[in-house]
């Protein structure tokens, strides 16, 4: 296969990484240059942020999260507590990366049905620490 093949067939399908137990991750070498947010969009989703922090509950304590988090088009359930969606809709700034990622998913993947934003905010001290998804 070319070089110029292989960039097409990276482009298009995502390489699997298997973490067990039915989960995995999907990792694309690049993405399509207009999926890129621009300094413009970038921005205009940094403003949507929410300004509160949610409460998680951790070893038994209600804690407030280290980053702002917002899901979109449904809710989820994140440290025993319910998150419901934003909006039924994907963030404008957002709508272009999720319709590529939709058409270039990995054949054998169901359609992707939520869009979870995470902003670290290190004026705030917002950051990720060793964690578990569970």
């Amino acid at each position: 296969m070319s070089g110029t093949a292989l960039s097409a067939a990276r482009l298009r399908h995502p390489r699997r990484i298997d973490l067990g137990g039915g989960s995995w991750i999907d990792v694309f070498d690049t993405i399509s240059p207009g999926c890129r947010l621009t300094r413009i969009a970038f921005r205009a989703l940094w403003a949507k942020a929410p300004t509160e922090r949610n409460d998680i509950r951790m070893y038994g304590k209600v804690l407030k999260e280290a980053r702002a988090t917002q899901s979109f088009i449904r809710g989820y359930r994140y440290a025993n507590v319910d998150r419901p969606a934003a909006s039924n809709t994907v963030p404008e700034e957002l709508a272009p990366l999720a319709a590529w990622v939709q058409r270039n998913r990995a054949p054998d993947t169901v359609a992707f049905n939520q869009v979870l934003v995470n902003w670290y905010d290190p004026a705030r001290g917002d950051y990720i620490g060793p964690h578990s998804e569970n």
